[in-house]
């Protein structure tokens, strides 16, 4: 990041970008999805894989977060605010 090499910019090319983070060494989905929500400003950025969505959705009773947050698309970034 410090070379410019990846743009974390609100007009970045969203899936260059997390395909750069994620190449990053010590970078899970979870935190790809968190930087493409925060920076990117992407509406549906999520990770099913983040620890704390999963517990807070098994809080609620979603045993099947993948599925479940297909109805939340295109702002499932928004559900992971509540969720978190």
């Amino acid at each position: 990041m410090a070379d410019g090499e990846v743009d974390l910019g609100a007009g970045g090319d969203w899936v260059r970008v997390r395909a750069q983070l994620a190449a990053l060494p010590g970078i899970e989905a979870p935190t790809v999805e968190a930087i493409a929500k925060r920076a990117l400003g992407d509406p549906d950025a999520f990770s099913a894989a983040d620890p704390v969505v999963r517990r807070a959705a098994r809080k609620l009773g979603l045993t099947a977060l993948p599925t479940h947050s297909a109805a939340w698309r295109p702002w499932r970034a928004y559900a992971v605010q509540y969720l978190s």
